[in-house]
């Protein structure tokens, strides 16, 4: 067996060498905004990003997921059937192509025009009627109250002003109408030395559980340099969404046990330390 000091240093080296490649000779490039960086950052990964979301569409995911949407709609459904869905930071188009298969008038949002092209191609291989937007989920380009449903899954620790998102996304939803945000404290690790050790151990059983490591297939140091400029990556959560959306007038609760349900074997040894959550809120209905 590999000692932990070995597989330490394997992983260093992987990065190293990636690094190399993507970034010759004269170094990491410079942004004009933190925007800039997320969306060259997010047009590199689509490729990849979009494969996997393609294996969800066809295993296990499907169902893990369709039964959580399905109970957390419910109450919404019984009143007018069919719903019209935002799925905000769509990335490939998972939830949004999901939520159409079920029958719903989806909308799924992006910044970054390459996720959208990738998304596109998924809902047309999943026979999946979607109408998918270039729009920034900070300032949406929608009316208010035209939304039943709102949801997002792994975007909120990747945003530079999240409580802006959190505040358009009650704004776009009709009274009575719900939203659903899926996320985890992915990058706390680079500021709490416990999340830290968390994170390592989980680099270290992925690797001894013999599973590909999500984080190594990814660029992760241009990952956590975007990390470390958005806010959220230094505050644990979910209780800070919590007040946020208390704050904006919402009924809002949380399941911090809901990463037991959507996620798979490798999903769970890889992120055992950073257990995904769903936030709830229901707008309040009108008098």
């Amino acid at each position: 067996m590999q000692t932990n000091a070995a597989l330490k240093e394997m992983r260093t080296d992987k990065i190293l060498r990636k690094e190399k490649l993507l970034f010759p000779a004269g170094g990491r490039k410079q942004w004009e905004s933190i925007e800039e960086e997320n969306q060259a950052y997010w047009t590199k990964r689509a490729d990849s990003y979009a494969q996997t979301i393609r294996a969800e569409l066809s295993d296990d995911h499907v169902a893990m997921w369709g039964d959580v949407l399905r109970e957390e709609m419910a109450g919404l459904t019984q009143k007018t059937g069919r719903l019209t869905v935002l799925e905000a930071g769509t990335g490939p188009g998972f939830l949004s192509i999901l939520l159409a298969q079920m029958g719903h008038s989806v909308t799924g949002i992006d910044y970054t025009q390459e996720m959208l092209n990738k998304a596109k191609e998924n809902a047309a291989l999943a026979g999946a009627d979607v109408r998918f937007l270039k729009m920034n989920t900070e300032a949406l380009d929608f009316a208010d109250e035209i939304f039943d449903l709102v949801v997002s899954r792994n975007l909120t620790w990747n945003l530079p002003h999240p409580d802006r998102a959190y505040a358009e996304w009650m704004r776009v939803l009709k009274p009575g109408g719900k939203l659903l945000v899926f996320d985890a404290n992915y990058y706390n690790f680079l500021y709490d030395e416990e999340a830290r050790k968390g994170y390592d151990r989980d680099r270290e059983k992925t690797a001894q559980a013999g599973e590909d490591d999500i984080y190594l297939c990814t660029d992760t140091a241009a990952m956590e340099a975007i990390a470390r400029q958005v806010p959220l990556s230094a505050i644990r959560r979910p209780q800070w969404d919590l007040e946020l959306l208390r704050g904006l007038g919402a009924k809002a609760s949380v399941d911090e046990n809901i990463w037991r349900r959507v996620w798979d074997r490798n999903e769970q040894i890889n992120q055992a330390s950073v257990p995904m959550f769903m936030v709830r809120a229901e707008k309040a209905g009108n008098e």
